[in-house]
């Protein structure tokens, strides 16, 4: 398992209160592998969403790789309505996208 992997762990809500604390944690220089585990997010809303794809973007543009934990349909549907989910792989456990991104 490689060193240079990042996994932050989202709980809760992540709408327009909760997703700037996500954002500044994603602005900070990050490894070649990040992976939001969103597995206990109970609702994901436009601000998380946006910060989503900010991150998705970002890590496109500095060649690292990036990776979501959810297995909530209501999340999955979210993330396809938006666009997100053809652009950032989705694991419905969190060892998987460990095993996959690290």
């Amino acid at each position: 398992m490689t060193t240079d992997l990042l996994i932050l762990n989202v709980s809760g809500e992540l709408d327009t209160h909760t997703a700037p604390a996500l954002q500044r944690n994603l602005s900070q220089p990050l490894p070649a592998a990040t992976v939001l585990d969103l597995s206990r997010v109970t609702f994901l809303g436009a601000a998380g969403l946006r910060v989503l794809k900010i991150a998705a973007t970002r890590a496109a543009a500095e060649s690292r790789r990036i990776g979501l934990v959810t297995d909530s349909a209501q999340i999955l549907r979210v993330m396809r309505l938006f666009d997100l989910h053809p652009r950032v792989p989705v694991y419905p456990l969190l060892v998987e996208a460990v095993r996959e991104l690290g």
